[in-house]
């Protein structure tokens, strides 16, 4: 399953993790570091790309129903998920 947002630091090996992909890249800028590629991480600690996250979260049933643009259909976005714990991106968790 999908745990959370990631974003890979153009620098290190080192990978910020976050609820939004905005709230890595904001983490990384506050740290003087270089964003680099955005993906997840999983329950397993794997970092995963976009497309393999989208599989992941797919077949987890971890995706929103709600209309996805055509240009990004099998790229999970941080908006279409509803993470391992059950929380979903901008809303709050009862």
């Amino acid at each position: 399953m999908i745990q959370s947002s990631a974003l890979k630091v153009e620098e290190s090996d080192e990978i910020i993790t976050g609820v939004t992909h905005a709230d890595c890249w904001i983490e990384a800028v506050l740290l003087d570091l270089t964003p680099g590629e955005k993906g997840f991480i999983t329950t397993d600690g794997r970092y995963v790309d976009r497309s393999e996250a989208y599989e992941i979260a797919s077949a987890h049933g971890q995706l929103k129903d709600r209309p996805r643009n055509p240009e990004t259909l099998g790229q999970l976005y941080s908006e279409d998920l509803i993470f391992a714990d059950g929380s979903v991106a901008g809303e709050e968790k009862e």
